[in-house]
């Protein structure tokens, strides 16, 4: 009877070992679940930082394109402006230049072709 007592004893001795073992596992494994889950929320927060920094950025890029699109039809009208200056000042000098030929002809007829286109080029002396 002794001997059945005392295997009896080491039955429950091995079945406590074996539950402590499984209860440091058991506390193992909920604290590895626990690091998981915050860095699963770490994960998480730092993906919304990242979409919310690409949102802005993408908000950025729009408006800068905006911008550039208004600065390129500013650069076309100025242009357009532009031409329509230099067109005025040709056809300003080119009346400005009949206007003193013919004025120089009428006043004095004696002067050479050569003369008159000199002073068309705006060569001066004689010549």
């Amino acid at each position: 009877m002794n001997h059945q007592i005392d295997q009896l004893k080491e039955e429950i001795q091995a079945k406590e070992n074996a539950l402590l073992k499984e209860h440091f596992e058991h506390q193992r494994v909920e604290k590895d679940k626990e690091n998981l889950k915050s860095e699963l929320n770490r994960l998480k927060q730092q993906a919304q930082e990242s979409k919310a920094y690409i949102e802005a950025q993408e908000a950025e890029e729009r408006k800068l394109l905006k911008i550039i699109a208004e600065a390129d039809a500013e650069r076309v009208r100025q242009k357009k402006e532009l031409d329509q200056v230099i067109r005025q000042c040709i056809e300003f000098n080119q009346i400005s230049q009949l206007k003193i030929k013919n004025s120089t002809t009428a006043c004095h007829p004696e002067l050479s072709s050569k003369t008159l286109l000199n002073l068309k080029c705006g060569f001066a002396g004689d010549q």
